[in-house]
This record gives C-alpha cells, sequence and structure tokens, in this order.
C-alpha cells in the first residue's frame, strides 16, 4: 500500500479532537524556518510541472542549507516573525531568469511580496514566455499592412492604448454577449486595426 494511501487511512480514523490537534500542530510547523523552507519547496515542485520545467536540481535539505546559510533569508524570516506574520514579507525564494527552472544557479532571495510584484511585472510587459496569458501579436491597418509587432497583448495595450481585452476579443473573432441568441458578437478590428496572433501570421 502506497504511503499517501496509508496517511489516508490513518487521517481518517482520527476523531474530530485528533483532526484539529493535526492542524494545529501543521499551523505551527509551517511557522518554523524549516516549515517555511518546506513550503517553499513544495511550491517550487508543483510550479515546475505546472510550466513544464524539470524538477528543481536540488533536494529539499540542499535549500534549507542555502536558506540557512543566507543572511538574508535569516534576516527576512525574523523580521516576518516579528511582524506577526505579515504575508507580504514573508522569506521567499525567486528565479533569476523566470523561463529557466529552479536551479542553485538560478535562485536568489527576495519577499513573497517581492516574488509576487516581479512575476506580475513580468507579465505584463510579456517576458515569461511559458506565463499561459502571454501571446504574441501582430497589429495591422484595415488594409492589411503591417504595423507592428508585440511579444504579448498586455504591451501591445500598452504601447497603444487599445484595451486588452478588445485586442484578445479581436484575435479570437468575437466578444461574448449573453443577450444576443448566438451569445456572441463578432469583433474584426480593435482600437482601429486588425489583430492577430504571431503564429498565425507566418
Amino acid at each position: 500500500m502506497e504511503t499517501r494511501e496509508v496517511n489516508k487511512k490513518w487521517y481518517n480514523n482520527l476523531d474530530n479532537k485528533g483532526r484539529q490537534k493535526l492542524l494545529d500542530n501543521t499551523k505551527k510547523y509551517r511557522l518554523t524556518f524549516r516549515g517555511v523552507v518546506n513550503t517553499i519547496y513544495n511550491s517550487q515542485k508543483q510550479a515546475s510541472k505546472k510550466r513544464s520545467h524539470d524538477a528543481p536540481d536540488y533536494s529539499f535539505e540542499d535549500l534549507l542549507l542555502y536558506c540557512k546559510n543566507s543572511r538574508k533569508f535569516n534576516i527576512l524570516y525574523q523580521n516576518w516573525v516579528d511582524s506577526k506574520y505579515n504575508k507580504k514579507l514573508k522569506p521567499s525564494i525567486d528565479r533569476i531568469d523566470d523561463n529557466v527552472g529552479y536551479t542553485m544557479s538560478n535562485i536568489f532571495v527576495n519577499t513573497w511580496y517581492g516574488n509576487i510584484s516581479r512575476a506580475s511585472k513580468s507579465v505584463k510587459i510579456g517576458t515569461n514566455k511559458f506565463n499561459s496569458t502571454r501571446i504574441e501579436v501582430v497589429q495591422f491597418d484595415k488594409n492589411g499592412k503591417k504595423v507592428n509587432s508585440f511579444i504579448s497583448i498586455a504591451e501591445a495595450s500598452r504601447q497603444t492604448g487599445v484595451n486588452a481585452s478588445n485586442i484578445q476579443n479581436c484575435i479570437r473573432g468575437y466578444k461574448l454577449d449573453k443577450n444576443r441568441p448566438s451569445g456572441r458578437i463578432n469583433i474584426k478590428t480593435a482600437g482601429g486595426y486588425i489583430w492577430e496572433k504571431l503564429d498565425a501570421t507566418v
């Protein structure tokens, strides 16, 4: 029997008091230095799988040692504890190059908020090619003449001022409208321009 099945059976045999005690202990562990690193490592493995990247090239114990030896991580951890566990201040591990997986040569210490802010910025400017929201687009005038190309819908919107949702609707050819019998409205242009995905123009 697999370990997961054994743990599930063991958990199901616990009474409410036992389950609550387990939950309380788990919450306490996640606040410890080791618990924080363990949470980070598990998140890295899940994220790597989602992005179709290789798993981290280091073990949990390797990452734990890395964090223990990092002066910055120790300072951030203590600041987080002193703040009574303010989520924004929680220590985290970020990647130097978002298009590469987790390797010892591609990680650095950051806060949770710093990590999220950096990720949001990379999505906005379209530099993270593995992000599912990134679509390279080409802008044409109404006569079909190419005007420009952009690394993402977000970047196209930022540079042209055309609403990103309108560009996306133009690319797929319609927008949803529950008031229409068909449930949609055909869209041919956005901001006075025709928009297409890059791979559709090759």
